[in-house]
């Protein structure tokens, strides 16, 4: 497996999630932002939480790890999802290492899929879904506040840098996160 950085490591009562990040740079889509592949690692050792890897881009920009969806990337989602109370040992160490070797072999073709955002369009389609997404966790002042900016016009990439800037604006950054 290639060398790694640490991109965050939180730890709570019942959650552990750590992120790991490529230190080769897998795309820059725009001039001044790099964006960086990882693996993130979630687990619960008190059941709160099954075992979940999953492929993320870091943009050394915001140092915003972006976990992909498939929502946005068909190439994306959880490569492991698996819940492991009363399993474990030599099989779910196995399925652990073939999911974050699979998770850092998919960070490239993301990464690249970002680069083609930058020309695409936010679209009515996408326009429309974005805000269906962003009307329950949003207030009624905030979601019209970020509309006031978003617009079907703007370009995919700018519409994510835009969304993911206003939840950190909003939220005081990423939730339960402490940078190393």
């Amino acid at each position: 497996m290639a060398d790694l950085d640490l991109g965050w490591v939180a730890v709570s009562q019942h959650y552990f999630d750590l992120a790991v990040v490529m230190p080769d740079v897998l795309a820059v889509p725009k001039e001044g932002d790099p964006i960086r592949g990882g693996v993130f690692i979630c687990n619960s050792e008190t059941g709160h939480s099954r075992l979940w890897v999953s492929p993320f881009l870091f943009r050394n920009l915001c140092a915003n790890g972006t976990i992909l969806s498939g929502f946005a990337n068909p190439l994306a989602g959880s490569v492991l999802d698996q819940r492991h109370a009363g399993r474990g040992g030599e099989s779910l160490v196995a399925d652990f290492r073939a999911a974050a070797k699979d998770a850092l072999d998919l960070a490239p073709q993301a990464a690249s899929l970002v680069e083609t955002l930058v020309e695409t369009q936010l679209g009515r389609r996408r326009f429309a879904a974005l805000q269906e997404r962003l009307r329950p966790i949003l207030s009624k002042r905030r979601l019209t506040e970020l509309l006031e900016d978003l617009h079907p016009k703007l370009s995919a990439y700018d519409g994510w840098n835009l969304v993911t800037a206003r939840g950190q604006q909003y939220y005081g950054g990423p939730v339960a996160r402490r940078r190393l």
